[in-house]
């Protein structure tokens, strides 16, 4: 199975509770359930992506890191790699948050 590289990050910036640019990365935070633990898989598929999928990420060197954080995810991904992959303008990612 192959994965698109673009619309996992799209994807991430769609659903993202949180998103901003600390001009080295951009970093978005998603939310899970109130009501019970959560774990880093749990609050992607609650937000319709795979765990894989971002894990892969890291593996092309875009994702910085990935923390589980109370009852959020926090991703951080390279901020010239995530120009690079989408269609996103310079000015809207320097925007962000």
């Amino acid at each position: 199975m192959t994965i698109n590289t673009t619309d996992v990050l799209v994807a991430l910036l769609n659903v993202a509770d949180y998103r901003w640019n600390d001009k080295e990365m951009v970093c978005v935070s998603l939310w899970g359930d109130d009501d019970k633990a959560e774990t880093e898989r749990s609050i992607l598929q609650q937000n319709g992506l795979k765990l894989s999928h971002v894990r892969h990420l890291e593996t092309l060197g875009i994702m910085s890191h990935m923390v589980l954080d109370d009852m959020a995810v926090i991703i951080n991904l390279h901020y010239d790699k995530v120009l690079a992959n989408t269609n996103y303008s310079e000015e809207y990612l320097l925007n962000l948050g």
